[in-house]
């Protein structure tokens, strides 16, 4: 299981930065993913993987690429 959520981290990470840039909330994801707010939180954290289709619907909801979101992201501290 660490193996998978250590692979979910640099995207998880990625979208945590595009939402605070925007000033999305895990309620706004929620909504526009139609998932429940613990699991999108979940997802969002790094949690549980994001799907293929869940990672397209966060990088429309976000406006960037899903590649963007598969990088690594440089900016990150």
């Amino acid at each position: 299981m660490s193996t998978s959520r250590g692979r979910c981290e640099p995207i998880a990470s990625n979208i945590r930065a595009e939402l605070a840039r925007r000033g999305i909330t895990q309620i706004e994801v929620a909504e526009a993913l139609g998932l429940t707010l613990s699991a999108a939180s979940r997802r969002i954290r790094g949690r549980i993987p994001i799907s293929a289709v869940e990672l397209k619907q966060f990088a429309e909801l976000l406006g960037v690429s899903a590649d963007s979101l598969l990088t690594e992201y440089e900016g990150a501290a």
